[in-house]
């Protein structure tokens, strides 16, 4: 991942639909520290990977985790209070999800959902 200062950001997927927890079934909310991890259009995300959530229902978890043993734990998320994240943030997707892989995003005040999220560029 970059360094301080830096705004672009790889990640294995980028979900752009609310991902729900794979143990609980379709209804259930996807659950931050809980195994297991999540699969994100169509990529199966493995401990050591990064991803994006951009279209949570519940909008405090939209952007950026990481998958490790655990389960996956937020990195920069927009958090309870909504707070917007760097405005100069990009995403670019690595190759290989079904309707992201291979995509770049820049952040946006809101999106489809109302809150905080990136756009397609």
């Amino acid at each position: 991942m970059p360094g301080a200062g830096s705004a672009t950001y790889l990640v294995a997927a980028l979900a752009s639909t609310n991902v729900v927890s794979t143990s609980g079934g379709a209804n259930c909310n996807f659950t931050p520290g809980t195994l297991p991890n999540p699969t994100i259009d169509n990529v199966g995300i493995a401990n050591g990977q990064y991803f994006w959530l951009n279209a949570q229902i519940n909008q405090t978890q939209n952007g950026l985790w990481y998958a490790d043993a655990n389960g996956p734990v937020p990195v920069m998320t927009v958090g309870a209070g909504g707070e917007p994240l760097d405005p100069a943030l990009e995403v670019t997707v690595e190759a290989g999800g079904a309707q992201n892989g291979g995509t770049s995003w820049v952040y946006t005040a809101t999106s489809h959902n109302g809150g905080p999220g990136l756009v397609l560029v």
